[in-house]
């Protein structure tokens, strides 16, 4: 079964456009640092306007799980997405703080990492442009899902943003 996930919203305009489409989940980045970044206090706000049935993800980077436990358990989120070095001594303290559904992101950053006859990808939000060009270069890579806001091909052009310039290319 296919999940879908929209994510990086943060206006009510987003929530519009969400509740329009109906994905499975909704996602609100709670990671410092990032474009896309929202307070817990307007995911909440913002995750009370979804339609029923579309559940709010909390994206995080390394955030104490004392935070992550707090989101799951007050109900501005009902799954934490973990996309930091999350290790297993971490998790099993967030496991402990909440019954909430967790779900751990792993990066890929060198062939060692992966099984050659186990490789696939999947790239969600700003990181379907990575999945894109990965499998482009890597002939292992069998299968690729891309679900991303972006317009990679823009992108690869001008930059995210559009913030290369003709200098910078």
């Amino acid at each position: 079964m296919t999940r879908i996930k929209f994510c990086g919203i943060r206006r009510e305009e987003d929530v519009g456009y969400v509740n329009l489409v109906r994905p499975d989940y909704a996602g609100f980045v709670l990671a410092p640092g990032f474009r896309r970044t929202v307070s817990a206090q307007e995911a909440g706000r913002l995750s009370s306007l979804l339609d029923e049935g579309i559940v709010p993800v909390g994206v995080f980077v390394d955030e104490p799980p004392e935070n992550v436990a707090r989101l799951l358990e007050d109900g501005t989120i009902s799954i934490a997405q973990l996309h930091g070095m999350e290790d297993e001594e971490y998790l099993s303290r967030l496991r402990d703080l909440t019954s909430g559904t967790l779900m751990k992101c792993f990066r890929v950053s060198s062939r060692g990492d992966v099984e050659a006859d186990k490789i696939g990808i999947i790239g969600i939000c700003g990181f379907g442009g990575f999945a894109v060009n990965a499998a482009a270069i890597d002939t292992r890579i069998k299968a690729t899902i891309a679900v991303t806001m972006y317009d990679i091909s823009r992108c690869t052009a001008n930059g995210y943003y559009d913030e290369a310039n003709d200098a910078a290319k």
